[in-house]
């Protein structure tokens, strides 16, 4: 019973935090993974706050197909 405690838990964590891939910290990060973007027209307020390079950085990141096209 204690093996198979101790075998799930290892597991468990394994699935949860692989290790294999450092989380994407900031913006620059995002864009430079190459992730295609895609957000509902709901969120366009924050292209009319935002730095001009970077509005123009997701803008080209931005999936073909998305819904605010």
């Amino acid at each position: 019973m204690v093996f198979s405690i101790v075998f799930q838990d290892f597991l468990t964590t394994f699935l949860v935090d692989s290790g294999y891939k450092r989380p994407i910290q900031n913006m620059d990060e995002l864009f430079a993974a190459g992730i295609k973007l895609a957000y509902t027209p709901d969120y366009n307020f924050i292209l009319e706050v935002g730095d001009e390079s970077d509005v123009s950085k997701l803008q080209r990141n931005l999936e073909k197909n998305s819904m605010n096209a």
